[in-house]
């Protein structure tokens, strides 16, 4: 669902039925991007709800493409003022130019919450067949339960095609060993989420690579693959990083800087930690504090962003009712992000 009007004109009146009053601001606007995601439409709602009946400032919301969301907040103009979620290490090279100290810090990251990115099978392959590790994979009868097109081999999910995240997990295969009995599918997420559906369906072996919080898994019993923990990345372009460590388990060089990238590069372990935040241009802290120091409280747990995701993608409900529903639902959650801020 594209979203290009004006919050004024979406929810005109939701703020009387929630017992929203505005207090701030009368005539100032904001402009809140999503990336199209479920949960960010949702988020993005959610915020523009509370910044518009809450501190009465008008509220533009958008689709846009990461790559021009990031400029338009850098510029501080008005452009493009928040970005709903913000996810690392996923989104680390626009960490590494607009907001980590040092770098044109032009972007504030609010308060974070953890998720956890990794490889996942149905419950009833693991409860049936004991399959726990990602190293239980590395077997040829095992494989035979993952063969989705009959050939013989397992199959797996690493990402869809064009993802930086698909390379990480196709070096991750080949690491662990799976690929020598496994083949990968290159798909889209919609066409992978249709494939997991029909596994399910039938009970079939079902392997990829994913994270939570996400839709999926308030709606199947997914179960992660225990894998050897991070120690850090080893590769020389992560020098910078406060994840640094030249013995580390995570020696990833990019398709762009080398066209042996996958012979070169070797993962052993489990992806870090990863965590999602609200992100907002710093222009925001002299042009509408109020909005910022609003958007610098707010924080949600995987569980609700999840299902967010799930009620939006998988039953079909329009981003706004989502976000509606919940506002109604969670007062103190809300009250809680505008301590200090409402006047």
């Amino acid at each position: 669902m594209k979203i290009t009007r004006s919050v004024k004109s979406i929810i005109v009146g939701m703020g009387l039925s929630l017992g929203l009053t505005g207090t701030a601001y009368a005539n100032d606007k904001v402009v809140i991007a999503d990336s199209g995601w479920a949960s960010s439409q949702v988020m993005q709602l959610v915020l523009a709800e509370v910044i518009k009946n809450r501190l009465n400032v008008d509220v533009k919301t958008l689709r846009l493409d990461l790559n021009l969301t990031y400029p338009g907040m850098d510029k501080g103009d008005g452009t493009v003022d928040i970005l709903s979620e913000f996810w690392l290490p996923a989104q680390q090279p626009a960490y590494d130019k607009y907001i980590a100290k040092g770098s044109r810090e032009t972007i504030v990251r609010g308060k974070k919450f953890t998720g956890e990115q990794g490889w996942y099978i149905p419950g009833y392959i693991q409860d049936e067949y004991g399959i726990k590790s990602i190293y239980d994979l590395v077997n040829p009868e095992t494989a035979k339960l993952f063969d989705m097109n009959g050939n013989g081999n397992g199959d797996f999910w690493a990402g869809a095609p064009g993802w930086e995240s698909t390379s990480r997990g196709l070096v991750q295969a080949k690491s662990y060993g799976i690929s020598e009995y496994f083949e990968p599918m290159e798909v889209s997420d919609a066409i992978m989420k249709s494939q997991l559906k029909k596994a399910f369906r039938k009970k079939q072996g079902f392997l990829f690579a994913y994270w939570k919080p996400e839709g999926v898994h308030a709606e199947y019993d997914l179960r992660r693959l225990e894998e050897p923990p991070f120690t850090g990345y080893s590769h020389e372009s992560a020098k910078g990083s406060p994840d640094y460590n030249p013995d580390g388990c995570f020696y990833y060089i990019t398709p762009t800087e080398d066209p042996e990238w996958y012979e070169k590069s070797e993962i052993n372990c489990t992806w870090p930690v990863i965590d999602a935040s609200v992100a907002y241009s710093k222009s925001l802290e002299t042009r509408l504090p109020e909005v910022a120091q609003f958007l610098s409280q707010v924080s949600m747990d995987s569980d609700t962003v999840s299902q967010w995701s799930y009620e939006v993608s998988a039953n079909k409900k329009e981003a706004l009712d989502v976000a509606r529903e919940w506002i109604a639902a969670n007062p103190d959650v809300v009250n809680g992000w505008l301590i200090g801020v409402e006047k």
